[in-house]
């Protein structure tokens, strides 16, 4: 299962959201520290003029984020596909996206389809991403998987933006894409507002292709999928091994993101972090307390030596 990485993206609706400028510090610690093979993408802005404010169509921007990330990862953005010019798109720069996603919540026209076939002729995957999915029915979808067949789209995604799917619904649309879109690869963007995130992501490790996390959960509403711990769930269901060195990587990277790019509560976001761990490891109250003590309230010592048991 790979992921992409929609930390950058989602961080913009938080207090002190997410910037241009921010984002390539971020990145440029990113591509050093983060330490999963899951990870796939990283979704870093809009290509349409949705609001005024940051992370929409900027080339400068784009350039800088591909010459940092490149070498690791593939760019995503996003897009609403009635709110885009093609006129005002420089064809050099939108190559050099991996996916453009398509966030669908009304019939696709053909402006969309359009962009469709423009972003196919520079080798750019596209993904149809069906936002608002518990509000919508089976012929929507059906609708538009008849457009991704068409169009030969690479990718669909179902976006849980209300943040009310369950496990059951999640099951259901999972079913009704391997029975009329097999071929096609499968993705799901979930939102935290039921605390079901997780848990929608657990009944489809072994069916999805793609889904959308953020570090820590970070995002719009009540939050995304946590990334660190789907990874960590998907590989304890399947007997996969979490190395020392990824444990400790992941708890810099996300110090960092919350005290040098959003100025936050790293303290609270670090303590999370370990108690993930403890679950991730099954200690015990007695091995809690003898690991606390020897790493002296240290943070990433307690991660080294968790991460041994």
């Amino acid at each position: 299962m790979d992921i992409i990485d929609v930390t950058i993206r989602e961080s913009v609706y938080l207090k002190r959201g997410m910037t241009e400028e921010k984002a390539l510090i971020y990145l440029k610690e990113y591509v050093k520290l983060m330490p999963f093979k899951e990870v796939r993408d990283v979704e870093i802005c809009f290509l349409d003029n949705l609001k005024q404010g940051t992370l929409l169509y900027n080339e400068e921007y784009i350039r800088s984020c591909y010459e940092i990330v490149n070498e690791r990862f593939g760019l995503v953005a996003v897009l609403h596909p009635d709110l885009v010019d093609l006129n005002k798109w420089n064809p050099d720069v939108i190559k050099l996206f991996r996916t453009v996603r398509f966030m669908i919540n009304k019939p696709i026209n053909a402006h969309t389809e359009e962009i469709i076939d423009y972003l196919h002729a520079l080798g750019v995957e596209v993904s149809l991403n069906v936002i608002y999915l518990t509000l919508k029915d089976e012929s929507f979808v059906l609708d538009c998987l008849k457009i991704a067949e068409k169009h030969l789209v690479e990718r669909f995604c179902f976006a849980d933006s209300c943040g009310g799917c369950t496990p059951t619904m999640v099951r259901k649309w999972v079913d009704y894409i391997k029975l009329h879109n097999s071929n096609i690869a499968l993705n799901f963007h979930f939102h935290d507002h039921m605390r079901l995130a997780l848990a929608n992501a657990a009944v489809c490790f072994d069916d999805v292709d793609i889904i959308d996390a953020s570090i820590y959960g970070l995002g719009k509403g009540g939050g995304n999928l946590n990334l660190e711990a789907v990874v960590f769930a998907e590989r304890k269901t399947k007997g996969i091994d979490i190395t020392q060195s990824e444990v400790v990587s992941y708890g810099q990277l996300l110090y960092f993101l919350m005290d040098h790019i959003f100025e936050a509560d790293w303290m609270t976001s670090l303590e999370n972090y370990k108690n993930l761990l403890i679950g991730l490891y099954d200690c015990n109250l007695k091995e809690i307390s003898s690991i606390e003590e020897k790493s002296g309230g240290n943070y990433f010592e307690f991660y080294k030596l968790i991460s041994q048991k």
